[in-house]
């Protein structure tokens, strides 16, 4: 693998996110404080320096998330970007990471190697992951997982039930009591568990914080 640091980066943050020409989740308006935009500077080969146009922004910490802000491999996509390479093209840049380009890189426990539409996807350990249990044993512990499409609720449900697969959501009400049951045997291989769900989000109800003390009250 090749090495995650602080240029990688800045390449997230000035050549993908806060570049105009990039459609970005984020783009440099969600990176303005005050009428300034956020800058980044390299410390060192692992050390960024943040600096805002305001004192303690907290709210900007939820924007370096996954979504917010997935680091981008420069070894990989600085080639494709106008910026480094006089002979690249903004479409070309935006179109180069196709999805069955693989295996891609990353950072996350799983690295897709197959995939094809609309039918599976298959992923292997990431063998750099940098997470470990409580006795120094690298995560994940699988080697491989399948993930296949199921076009129906009910038929996920049964292919469990039958053993094709390992899991899935039990979402299927006809079949409710029929997987209950099976999974509740002695000798079965499954088992039903009730999971909670949560969202996340953001309340920002001090709506002055954009309108009202810099826009004048309509008549």
């Amino acid at each position: 693998g090749v090495e995650f640091t602080a240029d990688d980066v800045l390449f997230t943050y000035y050549d993908c996110h806060v570049d105009s020409h990039i459609p970005s989740f984020l783009g440099a308006g969600a990176w303005t404080i005050n009428g300034k935009l956020t800058e980044l500077e390299k410390v060192d080969k692992y050390t960024i320096r943040w600096r805002f146009g305001a004192a303690f922004p907290l709210y900007i910490l939820f924007r370096m998330g996954r979504y917010g802000m997935a680091p981008a491999p420069k070894h990989v996509l600085a080639k494709h970007h106008p910026k480094y390479n006089p002979d690249a093209t903004y479409e070309g840049f935006i179109h180069s990471l196709p999805p069955e380009d693989l295996p891609v890189v990353t950072l996350g426990p799983w690295v897709p190697v197959k995939f094809e539409p609309a039918r599976f996807i298959v992923a292997r350990r990431n063998p750099y992951y940098w997470k470990v249990d409580e006795k120094g044993q690298q995560l994940p512990y699988f080697n491989e997982a399948y993930i296949e499409k199921g076009r129906r609720g009910i038929t996920r449900t049964l292919n469990v039930i039958a053993g094709s697969c390992d899991y899935t959501n039990l979402e299927t009400p006809g079949v409710f009591s029929f997987a209950l049951e099976e999974g509740g045997r002695s000798d079965s291989y499954f088992a039903a568990r009730f999971v909670g769900y949560n969202a996340s989000f953001s309340l920002q109800p001090n709506l002055s914080l954009y309108k009202g003390v810099k826009t004048k009250p309509q008549p």
